[in-house]
């Protein structure tokens, strides 16, 4: 998981994420495959907005959109469901 409060979206560390979701050499090179998502507030146009994603795809093997913007403040987690966890994963906003 990162987390960030930017005024540029943090592609390095997104990179790095997906890289290590591929093969966490702290869990035996096991992959996060069982989905991902974000949740990123937006500064332009003067205004605040958000965008929410979350696919059941691992990270590595999906693509990330995020529109331009001023500033940025967000959550973007990978998920391994453990064992006898569901695979269904869910998002709480709390505004």
């Amino acid at each position: 998981m990162i987390g960030f409060l930017s005024r540029d979206f943090p592609l390095e560390e997104y990179k790095a994420l997906v890289r290590v979701s591929s093969r966490d050499q702290l869990l035996g090179n096991q992959p996060h495959a069982n989905g991902w998502g974000y949740f990123i507030f937006m500064y332009r146009a003067n205004s605040w907005s958000y965008i929410t994603y979350k696919s059941p795809l691992p990270i590595y093997e999906d693509e990330i959109y995020v529109p331009r913007a001023e500033k940025y403040i967000g959550l973007i987690h990978s998920r391994r469901s453990s064992k006898n966890s569901s695979r269904e994963f869910s998002i709480l906003i709390l505004i």
